[in-house]
């Protein structure tokens, strides 16, 4: 499922960033590692862009990253929920198929 983080104050080097990181966690089996330097990356960007933009539209701008950045937090939990599910049902194999070796 492909996700739109892009809002009405959304600057488009923002965008590139968001389009990015929406078909990272739309992928089922992606690299953690990229998802991570990635979110990193997209930060620092927002950070700098508090910096330069006026009171104003960093104050419209800061509530609507809150809202993405909740939904980019919700997604990545629920990934690594998945990925722990998938670990328990692999660690749980092995322990039967070692059982049965034993016999």
């Amino acid at each position: 499922m492909i996700h739109s983080f892009n809002h009405a104050y959304t600057p488009p080097e923002l965008m590139e960033f968001n389009q990015q990181l929406s078909e990272i966690l739309s992928q089922d089996y992606s690299s953690d590692a990229a998802l991570e330097k990635l979110i990193g990356e997209r930060a620092n960007l927002v950070e700098s862009l508090l910096n330069t933009l006026d009171e104003q539209h960093r104050r419209c701008f800061a509530a609507s990253e809150l809202k993405t950045n909740d939904i980019i937090t919700s997604l990545v939990e629920a990934r690594q929920a998945t990925v722990r599910s998938l670990l328990g049902q692999a660690s749980k194999s092995s322990k039967a198929i070692k059982k049965y070796h034993q016999v």
